[in-house]
Order: structure tokens, then sequence, then C-alpha cells
């Protein structure tokens, strides 16, 4: 389970601004909770940021490449 960003109801009405600011800033959602209790889910609206994508097959996974070379290793690619 991921980490989820909380901010209790009255903390939210406080900082509404600021925290709305934060969710479009790093496209991380915040959840709103009320007496500990989730009551709602801020997320970012709209395209992200321009920046994301452009490495899109750039980057080979490590995980990918290291099994290859296992496998190579043992004569069994």
């Amino acid at each position: 389970m991921d980490f989820v960003k909380t901010v209790s109801l009255s903390e939210f009405r406080v900082r509404y601004s600021a925290v709305i600011e934060d969710v479009h800033a790093n496209r991380e959602p915040v959840l709103i909770t009320k007496r500990g209790k989730p009551v709602a889910r801020l997320v970012a609206a709209g395209k992200p940021a321009k920046f994301i994508g452009r490495l899109n097959g750039a980057l080979r996974s490590s995980e990918t490449s290291n099994h290859r070379s296992f496998r190579q290793m043992l004569g069994t690619s």
C-alpha cells in the first residue's frame, strides 16, 4: 500500500489553497479526514507535467538487464 498524505478537514479549511497547489505541483493525492476517518480524496486534474513521458522507452529495467545477464552466464539465453 502506498503512503498517502493525509490532512484533517479542519486543517484543510485553513490551508486549502496551499494543499491544492501542492497536489497540483506534485501530482500526488491527499486524503482528507474527519475525526481520523477518510471523507474525501483530492487528486490533480488535467494533463500531467510536460516532462513526464519524455524518457518513455529510453530506459531499461535493471531487473530485465540482470535477468538477461544471468541467463547468458548460465548459457541458457
